[in-house]
This record gives structure tokens, C-alpha cells and sequence, in this order.
């Protein structure tokens, strides 16, 4: 069947490499599902990818939580509770990727999943019973969350999404490591599998319209 083949993308027969910034609200449905759907979309290429997953909030991305909550956008007191429950687990996450990437994409996961947009659900033990499901050290992942050292990782995030003119969640920037240091973004309120191939698509067919007739050999098998 069709869907056992995966697609490889190659130029003059080298093999791509792609790198993924994907920028998600650590406790968003819509960032859960569109994990969901970068993955799948991993799933359905040969080529190497390097994926992260990058926790990222302002105060624009917070406001439309709070639509997706319907939470009233003129209290003040909720909007800065919501505000600190998304930057506490914001570190909770990379905290959690201290004890290895793998475990810290679960975590993420498991967090967004169970917290079902129910912001309420958010404390203490709800993170440490998902840490300790994921095979975390609880007591160093918590003792993690409150370190500088963890709040330093986190402001980089801030500053990667900064430069890469990132302003919602959630968002995916896609890189070609090889022969290009241009930056492709897709935002939208969900993103697909269909439009991550779609992207990669495009960057391919760019490059191969901006090179000479004698290097356009563009594979993209099946």
C-alpha cells in the first residue's frame, strides 16, 4: 500500500536534512494536536529531521487562551493568574527535557492532553503525578523547575522565537540545513501533516527554480 512508502527528498541525489522549530503553548489543545501532526508528518518522510519543540508565550498568545477558554478578557486578576500557570509550565516542560528529550516531548504531551483546557487542573501534584508517570526524578525535576539555570534555557526560547519572528502558537519554522539558511514559517490555528509536506514541498521546488537547468534534478519519491 501506498502509505507504507515514505517520501524522500533529495538534489542532485544528496538527501535533504531539515531542522523544525515548532513553537507551542505548553497546556494548548491546538499545540497537542499539532505535535500530533509534525510527527505524523515525520512519519511519512525518509529525509532527517531535527525536531524542537519549543515552549513560547507573550502576552498576545495568553489573550488568545483565553478566548479559546472563554475566560473574560477584562479580568485582570485571571488574565495575570493564566499568564504565570502558562510560564510555570513552560519551565515544568524543560525541566522535564533535563532528564532526557524524549521524556520531556511525553511530558508536554501528557500535560496538554490532561489539562483539556481546564487551567484550573494546574498545580503542584498535577505535575509531579505526569512526571512521575513519564519515569521522571520528581524531586529533581521540581527542584529543576526553580532554578536559574532552567529559567536561562527558557529565556532563550523567548529570544529563538523572537528571531525567528515568531508571534503565535502554534507555529512552525522549517529550516534545510544544507543549502539554505532561509526560514519557512507555517501558522495556524492547527497545523497539519498535509501543509508540514506541502511546506517541504515548496522549499524544494524554490530551490530547485533558483539553481541552473543543469542542477535541477529534484527527487521526490514515493
Amino acid at each position: 500500500m501506498l502509505s507504507n512508502y515514505q517520501i524522500d527528498y533529495r538534489t542532485n541525489g544528496k538527501p535533504k536534512l531539515f531542522e523544525f522549530y515548532l513553537f507551542v503553548n505548553p497546556l494548548g489543545r491546538k499545540c497537542y494536536y499539532s505535535e500530533q501532526e509534525v510527527n505524523a508528518a515525520l512519519e511519512m518522510i525518509s529525509s532527517k529531521v531535527d525536531l524542537h519543540i519549543v515552549c513560547f508565550h507573550n502576552q498576545k498568545i495568553v489573550t488568545d487562551y483565553i478566548k479559546q477558554l472563554n475566560i473574560d478578557l477584562t479580568d485582570l486578576n485571571t488574565r495575570n493568574h493564566i499568564y504565570r500557570i502558562v510560564y510555570h509550565a513552560s519551565l515544568a516542560t524543560k525541566a522535564a527535557s533535563m532528564q532526557g528529550k524524549r521524556k520531556g516531548r511525553l511530558f508536554l504531551m501528557k500535560m496538554q492532553q490532561r489539562i483539556d483546557d481546564q487551567i484550573d487542573r494546574y498545580n503542584e501534584d498535577f505535575i509531579k503525578q505526569i512526571a512521575k508517570e513519564v519515569g521522571l526524578d520528581v524531586d529533581v525535576f521540581m527542584e529543576d523547575i526553580n532554578s536559574d539555570f532552567v529559567r536561562e534555557l527558557y529565556l532563550n526560547n523567548q529570544k529563538i522565537a523572537s528571531s525567528m519572528n515568531v508571534e503565535k502558537t502554534p507555529s512552525l519554522v522549517i529550516f534545510e540545513q544544507i543549502s539554505s539558511n532561509k526560514g519557512y514559517i507555517i501558522e495556524d490555528d492547527y497545523i497539519t501533516k498535509e501543509t508540514v509536506i506541502a511546506q517541504l514541498d515548496e522549499i524544494i521546488s524554490e530551490e530547485v527554480d533558483q539553481s541552473s537547468p543543469k542542477e535541477q534534478n529534484y527527487i521526490r519519491l514515493l
